[in-house]
């Protein structure tokens, strides 16, 4: 594993290269270029162990599937969470973790493990491809995914087993157990994240580290050209307004390393990177991620949208339909140049 830099080094938000001294600091000074070649995005092509924990081949009742407006969701522990997970959300989940990959350049966590890690817990999930990947990069680790769904491979390295559990349950795992918990794309799943770092803290070794990947929900644009009238931008603080209302906050992400700290973690550090949310950038590298989460967008935009507006601000699924014509044209609008920012917080159980 290449050696990491300093700690509280922000990266720039366009390339991943380290500048400045703070996250807040690279997201202020280094906006991201814009094509001025850039016609419609639709113009581009191509691009622990325990007898109360289920497992996805003995828990017959886990497949007891909930079905609303058309999708299909989760049954273990409904309402928990708000996307689907039916095929067309698992080939959503692949594209996304692969635009994920190409965002940090193929690296799968930013913390400094130990490089001979024995336990490894991927909280979250979804279809195991980090946790595959991972267990793949560390063959003496024992790697556990869980999640509500079991949509998972059977495909899997031997040093890697799923299993179906609540992560809002209490923990069954042995303290001081884990080298590394690790969570992504779990923006909306916890009601409580306060709660999840101290029980992260206490499944961990002393010198084990905690890694949350997050979005923050929240559409941003730093030239103006996301009118607050837009669709978009409506879209966008609607969801935040559902997701308080349901109790699942869409923006938990930003605050991540300070419940790190509150939670007596050491050695914290929190990077912020921006996702364009079509090909707008000019940078070749930020285009094609640009290109992946508008599709990832696009695919997972309805099934977010319904849940939630359904749910939380009764809207009618006639409703949120005909809103998200004019949400959808503003996606795909290179003129409009918006993006998310994605953090990676991680700190360190005191040895």
């Amino acid at each position: 594993m290449s050696s990491l830099p300093s700690p509280n080094i922000a990266p720039n938000v366009e390339t991943g290269l380290l500048t400045g001294s703070s996250s807040q600091e690279g997201l202020q000074n280094h906006p991201m270029e814009a094509d001025s070649t850039a016609s419609d995005a639709s113009d581009d092509h191509g691009i622990g162990d325990d007898l109360s924990t289920y497992t996805a081949s003995l828990a017959s009742t886990v497949s007891d599937y909930q079905y609303e407006n058309g999708r299909r969701y989760n049954g273990y522990r409904r309402g928990n969470y708000v996307f689907p997970n039916d095929q067309q959300e698992i080939e959503r989940l692949h594209l996304q973790h692969h635009m994920i990959s190409v965002l940090f350049s193929g690296r799968l966590h930013w913390a400094p493990i130990d490089p001979n890690p024995q336990r490894i817990l991927d909280i979250g999930t979804g279809t195991g491809s980090w946790a595959v990947d991972i267990a793949d990069m560390y063959p003496s680790a024992h790697v556990i995914g869980t999640d509500l769904s079991p949509i998972q491979s059977h495909w899997v390295p031997p040093n890697l087993v799923y299993e179906i559990d609540d992560a809002e349950s209490e923990w069954t795992y042995k303290r001081d157990s884990f080298d590394l918990v690790h969570t992504r794309f779990l923006t909306g799943a916890f009601a409580d994240w306060p709660k999840f770092t101290e029980r992260s803290f206490r499944a961990l070794k002393p010198g084990g580290w905690i890694e949350c990947q997050e979005i923050e929900s929240r559409i941003l644009s730093d030239d103006g050209t996301l009118p607050p009238d837009s669709a978009l931008a409506k879209w966008s603080q609607l969801l935040i307004e559902a997701a308080e209302t349901y109790g699942r906050s869409v923006m938990a992400a930003a605050k991540l390393a300070d419940w790190m700290e509150d939670a007596g973690y050491v050695n914290v550090t929190n990077r912020c990177f921006k996702i364009p949310n079509n090909a707008w950038p000019k940078n070749p590298k930020m285009k094609e991620v640009g290109m992946y989460q508008m599709v990832n967008f696009l695919d997972g935009l309805q099934a977010l949208t319904m849940a939630l507006f359904t749910r939380a601000l009764r809207w009618t699924a006639a409703e949120v339909e005909s809103f998200l014509v004019e949400v959808r044209k503003d996606i795909k609008n290179k003129h409009i140049h918006s993006y998310t920012n994605f953090y990676v917080a991680y700190g360190q159980k005191p040895e």
